[in-house]
């Protein structure tokens, strides 16, 4: 009984360790594929992230509202979800 559940156990981990190997090397042919026929599709694309004011010069009213519209949507969703 425990020498069948061992074959099996065995069996299974090869399978899926054979099914890994053909994935890496099935990825591998795709890249050298793509580097070959398509060489500018690789290329790292660089987008500039817009950049965000520091605490610095974010502006007072605009720190004020955030944090208001935090409070009242936490008090929002205490009143409605933890009614005694």
């Amino acid at each position: 009984m425990i020498l069948h559940g061992l074959t099996i156990t065995v069996v299974g981990m090869t399978i899926v360790f054979a099914f890994l190997v053909l994935l890496v090397l099935t990825m591998n042919l795709l890249f050298q594929f793509l580097k070959r026929f398509f060489p500018k599709s690789l290329e790292p694309v660089v987008r500039k992230v817009p950049q965000r004011p520091s605490a610095a010069e974010a502006r007072p009213q605009d720190e004020l509202a955030r944090i208001a519209a935090v409070v009242a949507a936490t008090r929002a969703h205490i009143l409605t979800h933890y009614r005694g």
